[in-house]
């Protein structure tokens, strides 16, 4: 798949997760506060990337990659996200709950034609455990499966997907050929006496991919090294930041053993 296909296919499956309880968008950006707009900059693959909140800590709109994504919402439900490529629309998605949780999100382009849809499933504390992305035929195009630990965190992770995505060579049929590909992520937190979050471990198999440090500052959980496994390769990086006066990072420097990589971010806030 290519590198803009897989990137909807994750905004489509990454829409909330395990919580129950409303969260704001606050926390995946890595801010607190009342936050109304970050801005990034210094960096060739986000400089001029930017995203606004509403006062909720929702998000309005996020430019990136030369698209904005500007959601419409219902309280605090997001209701509808159209997507634009300069002034042109290029895809619009209709989120539908139940109770509090999405559990469908439909996927059309320009011209109003439905593309491609998601169903969601969840357990009965309503923790989602199945995401499955299907085409207009109903055919599966990737379905992602969760479970937690105790704390709610995301503990394992099983993906399914077609590597490629064929039409049968027949003018008359609506199937597809497909390459099924299948692989789990599994997830080890460590925690301190304070119960902040300290460690995570991803493992595929029997394989350890990655193991991410973190330290809590000013109440947000923050990446501060990394260790990297590929092929029996191993790549360590630290990474460093600096804060405004709310408490939230300005400034990012990440050095690994073969890079060095620096992103500043302006932030602005409500009265």
């Amino acid at each position: 798949m290519t590198r803009y296909y897989t990137f909807f296919l994750s905004i489509l499956l990454c829409f909330s997760c395990a919580k129950k309880e409303m969260e704001t968008d606050l926390k995946a950006y890595e801010v607190q506060g009342k936050v109304r707009q970050i801005q990034y900059k210094g960096n060739e693959s986000t400089n001029g990337n930017s995203i606004r909140f509403n006062t909720d800590g929702l998000i309005l709109s996020e430019r990136y990659g030369g698209r904005l994504f500007s959601y419409k919402y219902d309280g605090m439900y997001a209701t509808e996200l159209k997507i634009f490529l300069g002034d042109s629309l290029e895809i619009k998605r209709l989120f539908t709950y139940k109770n509090t949780v999405p559990t469908e999100i439909r996927e059309y382009d320009k011209k109003g034609t439905l593309q491609k849809k998601v169903i969601y499933k969840y357990d009965k504390n309503d923790n989602r455990t199945q995401g499955i992305i299907l085409t207009t035929y109903n055919d599966t195009l990737s379905m992602e499966e969760y479970e937690y630990d105790q704390n709610r965190m995301t503990k394992k992770i099983r993906y399914t997907y077609n590597e490629h995505i064929e039409p049968i060579n027949d003018e008359n049929s609506k199937k597809i050929r497909s390459h099924i590909r299948a692989y789990a992520s599994e997830y080890n937190y460590e925690y301190n006496e304070n119960n902040e979050l300290v460690s995570c471990t991803e493992t595929i198999g029997d394989e350890c991919m990655s193991k991410t440090y973190y330290k809590n500052f000013h109440g947000v959980d923050l990446a501060i090294s990394e260790v990297s496994y590929w092929g029996g390769a191993q790549d360590s990086s630290v990474v460093t930041y600096g804060f405004d006066e709310k408490g939230n990072w300005i400034f990012k420097r990440t050095v690994s053993s073969h890079r060095e990589q620096k992103q500043e971010r302006a932030i602005l806030y409500y009265k």
